[in-house]
């Protein structure tokens, strides 16, 4: 009777099967990465056709924008956020910056030094 069911289960993983929890299990980790960077209210659903997380992510943007744009501050060190407010930082290196675009150029002389190699046609000797 085991080995019935363990015919059953492999019966059930024909590959579209597999493909089909393959991607609802990336939905969800997807989903539980963004839920641990919006926090828990973020309610992400990828279903929604109007975007309501897009549009909330947009609404903090505008809030930050307006807070930052508020006249008679220094432009000195910015003020602690508030809970409404939304802060990004972005930290860019150049060297960082040319090493990936000289790594980006090496993966491509290597693809096409392969697809030169593929194409390449050598006369037959008969």
């Amino acid at each position: 009777q085991s080995m019935v069911k363990e015919s059953a289960a492999e019966e059930e993983l024909t590959p579209m099967a597999l493909a089909r929890q393959v991607e609802g299990l990336k939905q969800r980790v997807v989903s539980s990465h963004l839920e641990k960077l919006l926090g828990p209210a973020a309610a992400v659903d990828f279903a929604d056709p109007d975007g309501a997380l897009a549009k909330r992510l947009l609404q903090q943007l505008e809030v930050a924008k307006c807070s930052k744009a508020a006249p008679g501050k220094s432009p000195g060190k910015a003020p602690a956020p508030s809970a409404d407010a939304v802060t990004f930082e972005l930290y860019w290196r150049p060297e960082q910056e040319q090493f990936a675009q000289t790594a980006k150029m090496a993966e491509l002389e290597k693809r096409l030094a392969q697809l030169e190699a593929t194409v390449r046609c050598e006369p037959d000797s008969q």
